[in-house]
């Protein structure tokens, strides 16, 4: 938001760094979009998951889960990949971030546990 701001001030005051801004600003949206649009929200009560994009949503059977992977980004952030058995209209890969819960930084995030456990992988 700020750097929108910087970038719509340097057009008011006429900058000569305004077409740089711009190009950085839209750049910048762009690769943003393109690295968080596969995160999607996903709801998990013992038997399906609710997967959602909050635009459309669908539900999974846990039994089409084969894989439950972790993914390490922005440092120590874990986001759990899970991999289906057959293609639904999000793809054969779901990629989600588990609510922040307290674990040692040296051990995976105890939602890993959880969902191998409760689709028997």
């Amino acid at each position: 938001m700020f750097f929108g701001l910087a970038t719509v001030t340097t057009f008011i005051e006429n900058s000569d760094l305004k077409w740089f801004l711009l190009f950085t600003w839209i750049a910048g949206s762009i690769f943003m979009y393109l690295q968080t649009a596969k995160i999607k929200r996903i709801e998990f009560d013992g038997e399906n998951f609710q997967v959602s994009n909050y635009l459309r949503s669908e539900t999974i059977h846990k039994s089409n889960i084969i894989a439950v992977s972790p993914l390490r980004v922005l440092g120590r952030r874990e986001m759990v990949l899970l991999e289906l058995n057959e293609d639904t209209s999000f793809g054969k890969t779901l990629l989600f971030m588990p609510q922040n819960k307290r674990f040692k930084w040296t051990s995976q995030h105890p939602v890993f546990k959880e969902l191998r456990t409760a689709c028997n992988l």
